[in-house]
């Protein structure tokens, strides 16, 4: 048996498990996990692939593609399809109506609006329709205000659902073919909060309601002719059962098999007749006492929890294979760091990497290989993306002409299908907040500070925003390159993978090797933008608040305000025009009316369009412009552009000379919405409107000084700027060819070869790290694999499409046998060569050692080529000698190194052991260079 995770995890304790797996996170990258899954399944002659939890979705959303056929025969699930049908619990409810199968009354909610509107005559349960463990459900009684309204959107909607008082019970089955397998239907016991259980216990073999749960599993996968695991959540009551929800997956239902139930069989063939659990009541150990409190303190808690506790095995102690509390007690602790990592709770950091919110539906299973380019001057296409005809011009002409405060280098990305511009700034002073973070942050801040309207207050924040002024300046925190830059006050980004992000930045990287790498107007709205650059080690800055209108639907038009506003337009006298092609007097009238309201009302900092800027801009299609026209006179203007299913207004001016009791503002506003809705998209506004959805708008970014020493001054400034300041980027950029490279490393699990493995990570290099010890493997986060050095098949295979080879393999102990010696150090390095070759590995690096060269006598300073001496004095050093000697007479570009007197953490050699040694006989070091002792 083999597992495989994103994470650490308990399996790979297990005495039944031959090697553990570390793959890439399913929800991050879906066709990176497959092709890892993929390689495993072929590397070790795996028969079938079991899916426990949520990562069935991702692993289906991909296999459905030629490249994967092989793996997908061996993977016990069903088709994506069947699958989001019973995981989208609106879909599910509504399969089990036309099944006749009893389920509360439930109705799908796709905005705020919605949920405010719901016929609320009884009790309901609200809930996402994607979610698991019962996060984030809510009991809403008839009489309970609605507070804290969740975000509710057309992608991510939710479900409120008739409460029904009774008894919960949950099922749990394994199917093939459509018939049942395997059944057990049991009660949930002592819970994690709201969600998941942690003890659990067989209904009676009687129980009528054990007969009538299976015959409603039969119905549903007999409709379906699913093949896969499935456990319904449902609750009894004086009617009967009423199923609430559906888990296509593994739960804790498989605890409740004993033994002798056989329940492997149940995913090996049809059976004929289910195996029904025959299991003692069971709990898992540490989880229940990490979630006994508050629930404990209730009444009668202590009694329950000690009964259920007594009364149950625990599945992570079992006799035959027990777990220890110290492996189950750091997969907790990588859960809390987890969770303090992506800001959730810690049952949310359990399925961060996994779980799967109908994302990737709507677009191609498997990505196309990334392809990376900087636009040139000369460069056209022939698609018509956003923005495409304006780049081709605005890289050409001096930026200051048309945007007076910006004199940033401007360029272009093309990303797959995708065009992105970008600005490379330099730390030009008194720069727009577009280009520049330290405008954004300290000069914006410095203007405000009259509106504290305390002097002293003033003061005190004014010399705190200085001092970080200095220090960002230190840092050179303008240095700065902004990807999908326009540069407007709002950036829409299309839907980037993690393997387009990751290309982007190292490819930038490269090209901008001494400044920050950004992304401006980052929101989690439907998007997964901001988990990708979470990942990839982006710090995420809050700038500043947004909102988002649901203007796709007709719902918004019936607001109070909207109406009134709609109202106000239709009797103003205003005509909404919409300019094709502005002459040059409305051109300088559009620029007149932005600065009047974006310049001189709001900000300096805002960028200073020209009419030149606003004439490329309408001529090259980057933005609309709508006006509001009177007796021949402009008073208001918006310049929209729609792109990701959202439209934004980038520019926007109305007179402000005229009375504030017109209303301008107000009518600006409802031509937007109403334009939103006119084009079937939603509306990315300001903050301020009323009856909206509120997020948070970050800037991100990672950082490479120019000097080491300015680091810390910008890591200081990170911790004396708060949320209202924002925090410039400061992490070091990787490698420059991270990311694009793999490398195999053998003798991964020993002293050098880990720290080798530990150090690629960190630059972002893909590792495979073969080793003989898969317990040690599956610490290094990576992929790990167990082949043996005589194994020249699974050499290859390891070796398949990888960049380079580390071989750090050796039998390196000061004794033994000389045909030990040979047979890892000669033969296995011969294989090491032959796989690499056979396959066209571009570089190898061999581990080699200085006692090559050494003839028993004291060497100083002795050159790499050195002669070989005619004898040796250990068999190590002879079978180094050969391994070398077959290393340089290779066809292969080769790196021989010979390091000498290795030592630091993990080190498990003599020096080490001495000084515990003398530690514990009362010696202390003496000194501060701590190599003295007395």
């Amino acid at each position: 048996m083999f597992v495989a995770d994103s994470q650490y995890h308990l399996t790979q304790g297990s005495r039944w498990v031959r090697a553990a797996f570390r793959v890439p996170k399913p929800r991050l990258c879906p066709t990176g996990f497959a092709r890892a899954l993929e390689e495993i399944v072929s590397r070790e002659r795996v028969d079938l692939v079991i899916p426990t939890c949520e990562e069935i979705f991702w692993l289906m959303l991909v296999l459905d593609d030629s490249e994967f056929s092989a793996l997908r025969t061996k993977v016990f699930a069903p088709n994506l399809e069947v699958l989001h049908g019973l995981h989208h619990k609106k879909r599910f409810h509504d399969l089990l109506r036309t099944l006749g199968i009893r389920t509360p009354e439930t109705t799908l909610l796709e905005s705020s609006g919605a949920l405010e509107r719901l016929n609320r005559t009884g009790s309901l349960v609200l809930k996402p329709a994607y979610s698991r463990f019962g996060a984030r459900m809510r009991l809403l009684s008839p009489r309970d205000k609605i507070v804290d309204v969740p975000r509710i959107t057309r992608s991510q909607p939710w479900l409120a659902q008739e409460f029904i008082h009774g008894e919960e019970l949950c099922a749990f089955a394994v199917a093939w073919g459509g018939r049942v397998n395997a059944f057990a239907l049991y009660r949930p016991g002592w819970r994690a909060g709201r969600g998941a259980a942690t003890s659990f216990s067989l209904l009676p073999r009687d129980d009528p309601r054990n007969v009538e749960a299976l015959e409603v599993v039969t119905r549903l996968t007999s409709s379906l002719n699913f093949t896969g695991q499935i456990a319904l959540d449902v609750m009894s009551d004086a009617h009967g059962l009423s199923v609430l929800e559906c888990n296509p997956r593994a739960t804790s239902g498989v605890h409740l098999f004993a033994p002798e139930d056989h329940l492997e069989n149940a995913y090996l063939h049809d059976l004929g007749t289910p195996i029904i659990a025959t299991g003692v009541p069971a709990r898992l150990g540490v989880p229940m006492l990490l979630c006994a409190f508050p629930k404990i303190l209730e009444p009668h808690g202590v009694e329950t929890w000690t009964r259920t506790w007594r009364d149950s095995r625990d599945v992570l102690r079992d006799p035959r294979d027990p777990l220890s509390v110290r492996h189950q007690l750091r997969c907790v602790l990588e859960s809390l760091r987890e969770a303090w990592r992506l800001r959730c709770s810690v049952l949310e950091a359990t399925t961060a990497d996994i779980e799967w919110n109908g994302e990737g539906l709507e677009t191609s299973r498997v990505p196309p290989r990334v392809a990376v380019g900087m636009v040139s001057k000369s460069d056209s296409s022939s698609r018509e993306e956003w923005g495409e005809r304006f780049l081709a011009e605005f890289v050409n002409h001096d930026v200051s002409k048309l945007i007076e405060n910006i004199s940033s280098q401007f360029t272009a990305l093309r990303v797959n299908d995708h065009l992105l511009p970008v600005t490379v700034s330099r730390g030009e002073p008194d720069a727009a907040y577009v280009v520049s973070p330290f405008t954004h942050f300290v000069s914006y801040a410095l203007d405000e500070l009259r509106e504290l309207n305390s002097p002293v207050l003033e003061r005190a924040v004014r010399v705190a925003l200085e001092g970080l002024g200095a220090l960002l300046h230190f840092g050179t925190v303008d240095d700065v390159v902004f990807v999908n830059n326009a540069p407007v006050s709002t950036n829409l980004h299309p839907d980037l993978t993690l393997p387009e992000l990751r290309t982007v930045t190292e490819h930038l990287t490269r090209a901008f090797p001494s400044c920050a790498i950004g992304f401006r107007s980052v929101h989690g709205r439907d998007s997964r933008l901001p988990e990708f650059l979470r990942e990839l080690g982006y710090r995420l800055v809050p700038s500043r608040s947004v909102t988002f209108v649901p203007t796709r639907d007709a719902a918004f038009k019936g607001k109070r305000d909207v109406r009134q506003d709609a109202r106000l337009l239709r009797h103003s006298g205003y005509v909404t025009r919409r300019l094709e092609s502005p002459s040059q007097a409305e051109l300088e009238r559009i620029a007149e009316l932005y600065r009047l309201l974006y310049l001189e009302k709001y900000s300096r900092h805002n960028p200073r369009f020209t009419p030149a800027f606003m004439e490329m801009a309408s001529r090259t299609g980057m933005l609309e412009f709508l006006v509001l026209e009177r007796d021949g006179r402009l008073d208001g203007v918006i310049g929209l552009y729609v792109r990701a299913g959202y439209l934004t207004v980038p520019v926007l001016g109305y007179d402000t000379h005229l009375p504030r009791e017109l209303g301008l503002y107000r009518m600006l506003s409802s031509l937007i919405a109403h334009e939103a809705h006119r084009r079937g998209v939603d509306l990315h506004a300001s903050s301020g409107r009323r009856g909206v959805q509120a997020f948070t708008r970050w800037r991100s970014g990672t950082r490479v000084h120019r000097g080491a020493h300015r680091a810390p001054a910008v890591s200081s400034a990170l911790r004396v700027g708060g949320a209202g300041m924002g925090r410039p980027p400061c992490r070091r950029a990787t490698d420059s060819r991270a990311g694009t490279v793999k490398v195999v490393v053998t003798g991964a699990t020993g002293f050098l070869g880990a720290h080798t493995v530990t150090t690629l990570q960190t630059r972002g290099v893909d590792v495979l790290a073969l080793g003989r010890d898969p317990g040690k493997l599956a610490r290094f986060g990576t992929r790990g694999s167990r082949v043996d050095l005589a194994d020249l098949e699974g050499l290859t295979r390891a070796f398949q499409g990888a960049d380079a080879v580390v071989h750090a393999a050796a039998l390196s102990q000061p004794w033994g046998r000389l045909e030990d010696f040979r047979r890892v150090n000669v033969d296995g390095t011969r294989n090491v060569l032959s796989a690499a070759a056979s396959v066209g590995v571009k570089r190898l690096v061999h581990i080699s050692s200085p006692a090559v060269i050494f003839d028993d006598a004291d060497q100083f300073e002795v050159p790499d080529s050195a002669p070989y001496p005619s004898r040796y004095s250990s068999c190590y050093a002879l079978t180094k000698k050969r391994a070398e000697q077959l290393v340089l007479e290779a066809n292969l570009e080769c790196v021989v190194l010979r390091p000498k007197a290795i030592y630091g953490p993990g080190d498990t050699s003599l020096l080490p052991r001495l000084v515990k040694a003398l530690e514990r006989v009362g010696c202390r070091r003496s000194g501060t260079d701590a190599t003295a002792w007395s």
